[in-house]
């Protein structure tokens, strides 16, 4: 009998068809902190500049909204 952790694989295919997505993301991220390459990303983490953070699975979790209700009040909105 097998003891661990079991999963599911919810995407199938190759890694390469996801490269352009984290390249796009990791494009915006970094226009968003105001660095447009990686040598000034390495340049401002050696300096002190900037500093990053690890965050487990539960934190995100947990600091994402979660147990909202939707209450659609159309008196307001004025649809039916």
């Amino acid at each position: 009998m097998t003891f661990g952790v079991s999963a599911a694989v919810v995407d199938r295919g190759s890694v390469g068809q996801l490269i352009p997505y984290n390249l796009m993301g990791m494009k915006h991220g970094m226009q968003d902190i105001g660095l447009k390459s990686i040598a000034e990303l390495h340049k401002a983490l050696y300096s002190g500049e900037m500093t990053m953070e690890v965050r487990s699975g539960a934190a995100i979790k947990e600091g994402n909204v979660h147990d909202l209700k939707r209450i659609v009040n159309h008196t307001i909105t004025g649809r039916n």
